[in-house]
């Protein structure tokens, strides 16, 4: 599949503005990504534990030589600090009981009771599901209810208007950075779930008109890193 959309970005002050001054939005490219629809969620954090679980002390000292920096301190004040064991030791233990929370369904940031399978014809379709909405009327809704969402496993992107204002670069603290630096091991690392709302600009192509919309906005996808993916994420 591939889809057309408008990355979220995020809001900042603009160039030049001090505290409480105007915000604009920074990040939101146009892109098109191609991507491998239907992937489960739990079963990719079920591989993610897997993965998790397996690495091992030696594993945290290659990176940590890697030579990673991180940011310390807050504002004008912050300074660069190397990434240190005791950051990948953090970032590894928060990291296996979130995903241990995430299989559980007892993670806070679980979403699945404010969606529903799409169902179409009495079949519901792998990979796509409705939003609802929260069940208490006085929690305010992410999305208008109805929206779809599509999930999948991202294959390639390319950009295909860049945002006036480019994503500011983070400065991120140690842990984080390893939380990052680990993250690129995980099957999970791909998945992606785009909004398709009614009224939004998007694009959206299937089957052999995805693979030609790809090959013209110049995306490779290499067949075998497909069917790795696929063998990867198999429940």
């Amino acid at each position: 599949m591939s889809v057309v959309t408008t990355l979220k970005g995020v809001e900042r002050l603009a160039p030049g503005e001090k505290r409480g001054g105007l915000k604009v939005r920074m990040g939101n490219d146009v892109v098109r990504d191609t991507f491998v629809a239907g992937r489960s969620y739990t079963s990719l954090k079920r591989k993610d534990a897997v993965i998790l679980d397996a690495l091992t002390g030696a594993d945290l000292d290659a990176m940590v030589a890697e030579g990673h920096m991180a940011w310390s301190g807050r504002g004008a004040k912050a300074v660069q600090v190397a990434v240190t064991r005791a950051d990948f030791d953090a970032a590894l233990a928060d990291m296996i009981a979130s995903t241990a929370k995430s299989i559980a369904g007892t993670n806070t940031s679980t979403t699945d009771h404010v969606y529903e399978p799409l169902v179409v014809d009495g079949k519901a379709l792998k990979g796509y599901r409705v939003y609802v909405g929260p069940a208490d009327p006085a929690v305010k809704p992410a999305s208008a209810p109805g929206t779809i969402y599509v999930q999948g496993l991202r294959v390639g992107r390319k950009v295909i208007e860049a945002a006036q204002y480019a994503r500011p670069q983070s400065k991120s603290g140690g842990k984080t950075v390893a939380k990052r630096i680990i993250t690129r091991l995980l099957p999970s690392r791909r998945y992606v779930s785009y909004c398709l709302q009614p009224g939004t600009d998007f694009v959206l192509n299937l089957g052999a008109e995805a693979v030609s919309a790809s090959d013209a906005a110049g995306i490779t996808v290499d067949p075998t890193v497909v069917a790795s993916i696929l063998d990867t994420v198999a429940a």
